[in-house]
């Protein structure tokens, strides 16, 4: 089962933990690594029903599986683990874009792309639009638009193309084939 992409880290992360491999998905082995764990808890369990010295024990050893697997997901979830998933940042100082300033997106951005961009734009709401049919919406001053052809493997085209209709005075500031986004700005 392939495990890369954007988000593939958080979506494979109790199977990761559980199989110690970070580059490909093995159910069986998951699975019978959850059940070994299971029976040791069951063991562990009518064993502190009998002595409740063990009790402690029981409970160290829950805790420390359980911070082990939390310390080893949040490691690797936090890194992009490709190319594309770093480049989807869209460097917003390198932009310009200024506290303040309103913030369009084409409405057939991939959500990898625009949510990063939300949180760099914490103090607006992005707008969504769709270039092709509708001019950007009032007050907006920058525009984040997907790389031209779709996806990095397509020909090469200039950025420029990611809006051939763009309006007078618009653009282009920032732009990444590899993160599939191009950033506009007005003049």
């Amino acid at each position: 089962m392939p495990t890369s992409g954007f988000g593939s880290a958080f979506n494979f992360a109790e199977p990761a933990v559980l199989t110690q491999n970070w580059t490909q998905a093995s159910v069986l082995l998951a699975s019978a690594v959850t059940l070994g764990l299971l029976a040791c808890w069951v063991v562990l369990a009518l064993a502190a029903r009998r002595w409740r010295a063990v009790i402690p024990v029981f409970g160290a050893c829950v805790a420390a599986v359980s911070l082990v697997a939390v310390a080893q997901m949040t490691s690797q979830v936090s890194q992009a683990s490709t190319v594309q998933a770093q480049a989807v940042n869209v460097p917003v100082s390198a932009s310009g874009v200024r506290p303040g300033e309103q913030v369009a997106v084409s409405s057939a951005l991939g959500w990898q792309a625009w949510v990063p961009l939300a949180y760099q734009v914490s103090w607006t709401e992005l707008q969504f639009f769709n270039p092709a049919s509708q001019p950007p919406p009032a007050g907006v001053t920058v525009v984040e638009m997907p790389w031209p052809g779709g996806q990095p493997a397509q020909p090469a085209q200039p950025a420029q193309a990611s809006w051939p209709h763009a309006p007078a005075g618009w653009r282009v500031v920032a732009a990444n084939q590899a993160g599939g986004w191009v950033l506009w700005r007005k003049a």
